[in-house]
């Protein structure tokens, strides 16, 4: 069975592995590219799919998303936590195997109550972590481990909304290839301030960035 869009995107197709009890569906955008959505671990059987694959047909591309989800119990409840882990591209195969680049997130320690609950649906989304690091990586060879190129630091714990108390990013400093000798140096990229103002965003925090 294949859905299309009635109103706007009749280009687009929508289409299930299965009629009755689907676990994956895939999205075609009638140009070469198919994007493929599931509910992997705490999402199965949820009304919740998260994007974890794009293939281009047209110029053999790749890519592949994974995901850290687990549930968490909150007073009513139960949620779900929901954070990105690694997005792996520049597959080496026409099978979409061996991914020669990856972006990979790490996280802090998370909080021992949920900084945000959102809806999603029938889903409770809760946010428990802040993004410490971002790795982007390579490979030389599919034998090969992933090497850290560069690594940045984001500064989500020094620095709190004074209104919300909800963690601020205070800057952010890279670092280079893992492995040499030179890896702990960081350079900074940038600092970040905050500030209250009435307009525009009244009594919002508005963060104003400052060059390096």
């Amino acid at each position: 069975r294949i859905w299309n869009p009635v109103l706007d995107g009749p280009q687009l197709s929508l289409q299930p592995n299965d009629d009755d009890n689907p676990t994956t569906w895939a999205v075609a955008d009638g140009n070469g590219a198919v994007y493929g959505f599931s509910q992997p671990g705490a999402l199965a059987g949820s009304d919740l799919w998260v994007l974890t694959s794009i293939v281009d047909w047209a110029h053999q591309e790749f890519l592949h998303v994974d995901y850290e989800i687990a549930t968490l119990a909150i007073s009513g409840g139960t949620a779900i936590t929901l954070d990105l882990k690694q997005v792996s591209y520049n597959a080496s195969t026409k099978t979409g195997s061996c991914f020669k680049n990856a972006v990979t997130v790490g996280y802090n320690t998370a909080a021992s109550a949920p900084l945000s609950l959102s809806m999603m649906g029938k889903v409770i989304l809760a946010r428990t972590r802040t993004a410490a690091t971002i790795d982007v990586q390579s490979r030389a060879a599919c034998a090969s481990s992933l090497v850290v190129m560069k690594r940045y630091f984001l500064d989500t714990t020094s620095r709190t909304d004074p209104e919300t108390g909800l963690p601020l990013l205070a800057q952010v400093t890279v670092s280079g290839r893992q492995d040499r000798s030179d890896a702990a140096t960081q350079m900074l990229v940038g600092k970040y301030e905050y500030g209250t103002a009435s307009s525009p965003c009244r009594t919002r925090t508005c963060p104003r960035a400052s060059a390096w």
